[in-house]
């Protein structure tokens, strides 16, 4: 779905130009990215719905014959669109949960093609073509169900996008490009997400027990 657009203020819109604008964000075709759109629509119309009740003298506690409610007619009018808007992003928030277990499956077995990989010992320049597919692969699988994100730390022993090649649970090849070396120093991650090492090259290498390759390809 399309990036949802800021929440426009509908605080001085009309009963019915907020059923309208209601029926214009439930027809749209981006419409299940816009649930906040409909929520602030939703708050406006019953605010405004209140307001003008009891400017009619039509408190909420009073039961009132239908033909007598004025605002009998709007009112159901927008539960029925708004209704039907809550049930159709049921139904795709429901879509979108499978999608992510299914991607859950397929990231791991790219995990599972990556550690048979790494076992293979082979020289970089057999595998690196490979291990660009499997990241190629990864990189292209969606999002995964927010419970089940741990479940991919647990397989891999590190977090998601916070890991180091100093300090590994289990000693994986770790290969570096060649160009580090005409660096003065490089930064890598310290197992945490948004937290660094600097080092030289030199102590890097010595410290990871890695290794410099040709990794790089031209574009």
């Amino acid at each position: 779905p399309a990036q949802e657009e800021e929440t426009p203020d509908y605080q001085g819109k009309s009963l019915s130009e907020l059923v309208a604008s209601l029926q214009e964000v439930a027809a749209s075709e981006d419409r299940m990215s816009l649930y906040k759109k409909v929520e602030a629509i939703k708050a406006a119309f019953y605010k405004k719905l209140q307001t003008e009740k009891e400017t009619a003298l039509l408190k909420e506690e009073e039961v009132l014959e239908d033909a007598a409610n004025p605002f009998l007619a709007i009112e159901e009018g927008f539960k029925e669109v708004y209704a039907q808007y809550k049930k159709e992003r049921a139904q795709y928030n429901e879509k979108m949960e499978q999608e992510r277990k299914h991607n859950l499956e397929l990231k791991k077995q790219v995990i599972e093609d990556l550690k048979a990989l790494i076992e293979k010992q082979e020289d970089v320049n057999a595998t690196f073509p490979a291990f660009r597919e499997i990241q190629n692969r990864w990189r292209e699988i969606g999002p995964v169900p927010a419970s089940d994100v741990a479940d991919i730390n647990k397989i891999t022993g590190y977090v998601r996008g916070g890991c180091s090649p100093v300090g590994m649970k289990k000693q994986f090849v770790t290969r570096f490009d060649e160009s580090c070396l005409d660096k003065p120093t490089i930064f890598v991650s310290a197992g945490r997400i948004g937290t660094q090492i600097e080092a030289s090259p030199a102590g890097l290498l010595q410290a990871s027990r890695g290794e410099t390759a040709s990794l790089t390809m031209a574009e």
